[in-house]
């Protein structure tokens, strides 16, 4: 009977794992890839040439980056299926909420639109939810 769980979960992993790489591309291709070009930092700061979009994916999250991460990375977790893999999702988690907080403040005080956007937008990370 373990043996038979140990394989379920294995072959979810991998369904996972490529559900997040074609979540990913999906999202990627949808967004507009100038604002993406000109918006895309690691740090919580908008660029010089910074624009708001409400194209492909910034339709229906505000965030769709940290999206596709976060579904890449559960699926790792999944597939990992180990307390480490998932501590390390859990910081993930935290750091991206936290970035997303700081980010979305910063962003309101460069473009005053965005309080716009965001009423329109509704979700940060997860369409429907959040």
């Amino acid at each position: 009977m373990h043996h038979n769980t140990v394989l379920l979960w294995r072959c979810f992993g991998f369904r996972c794992l490529d559900l997040a790489a074609t979540c990913r591309n999906c999202f990627e291709s949808l967004g507009n890839k100038k604002c993406r070009d000109n918006n895309w930092s690691v740090y919580p700061v908008p660029n010089k040439g910074s624009a708001i979009s409400s194209l492909g994916a910034y339709r229906y999250v505000r965030h769709p980056m940290y999206t596709a991460l976060l579904l890449f990375f559960m699926a790792v977790a999944i597939r990992a299926n180990g307390p480490f893999s998932w501590a390390i999702y859990g910081i993930l988690w935290i750091t991206l909420l936290t970035k997303v907080l700081v980010e979305e403040h910063k962003i309101t005080q460069k473009h005053p639109e965005y309080t716009q956007y965001k009423r329109v937008t509704k979700k940060r990370l997860i369409p429907f939810v959040w």
